[in-house]
């Protein structure tokens, strides 16, 4: 954008959305990430307890929700 003092208005300069190169961005050279199998447990431990779990833990101590409902 292009700020006009004299006008106190904002101009385009250019359209990105037809321009090439702002349409596809290649995806980086990242190697693949190996961790061994102990890691990703240690890892996986310290996480709390997802939302979901939580909430089907809670709903299914009450007698009134049915289990299909929970999911």
């Amino acid at each position: 954008m292009l700020w006009d003092p004299d006008h106190k208005t904002t101009q385009v300069m250019r359209g990105k959305e037809n321009a090439a190169d702002y349409r596809y961005f290649p995806d980086p050279d990242l190697p693949p990430l190996h961790l061994p199998a102990a890691r990703v447990d240690a890892i996986r431990a310290t996480l709390p307890e997802l939302p979901r779990h939580v909430r089907s833990a809670s709903c299914l101590r009450l007698p009134s929700i049915a289990p299909s409902l929970v999911s």
